[in-house]
């Protein structure tokens, strides 16, 4: 803990060259981190795309199943069904 009594330490001043180097890597920083930004939101849309294709591919599977399971009922209920009787033919007066 710095004494009541004493005074801060002085601001450390930079050189020019100094400054320089600073404002480059910042700058270096800031494209780095613009690249890494674009390279995670194409990574996200694929990401998104992928599930997408996924769920497309799941809904196709669950109506031919659907498909498959409404022929089955269709052909059972064919054969439980007896064949409906004949109309007799009305008497000629």
């Amino acid at each position: 803990m710095a004494d009541i009594g004493q005074e801060p330490k002085p601001k450390r001043t930079l050189t020019p060259e100094q400054l320089e180097k600073l404002a480059k890597g910042r700058a270096k920083s800031c494209e780095v981190r613009k690249k890494n930004a674009e390279i995670t939101k194409i990574e996200r849309q694929k990401k998104k795309i992928e599930k997408e294709m996924v769920k497309e591919e799941k809904d196709k599977k669950r109506e031919q199943a659907y498909e498959a399971v409404l022929e089955i009922k269709k052909e059972r209920e064919k054969k439980l069904k007896p064949a409906p009787a004949p109309e007799p033919e009305p008497e000629p007066p």
